[in-house]
């Protein structure tokens, strides 16, 4: 339900052709845009815990290197055979 919703609001946002030429009219759906596109962002970036409560070692995940990495270890073990594939099976 939460992604046919972020989907819904997405197409909303990217749809809309006008712009309100009054400011706090314009303000609050500046700040409705960022906070959707915030917590766009934070699925895409997992903060670690550890990193929440030390703010001075502000650490983040990022889902696409750590499946990169997977991805690159999976293959360089393939190409040396360490790794036993399933694929023929």
């Amino acid at each position: 339900m939460a992604l046919r919703k972020d989907i819904e609001v997405f197409k909303k946002l990217k749809s809309k052709k006008t712009v309100s030429l009054n400011l706090d009219a314009r303000w609050n759906e500046y700040l409705k845009e960022k906070k959707f596109y915030e917590e766009q962002s934070k699925l895409l970036r997992l903060d670690d815990e550890d990193d929440k409560k030390n703010s001075s070692a502000k650490k983040m995940k990022d889902l696409y290197i750590d499946e990169s990495m997977n991805i690159m270890r999976d293959y360089i073990s393939v190409q040396s055979g360490t790794l036993k594939t399933t694929a023929g099976k």
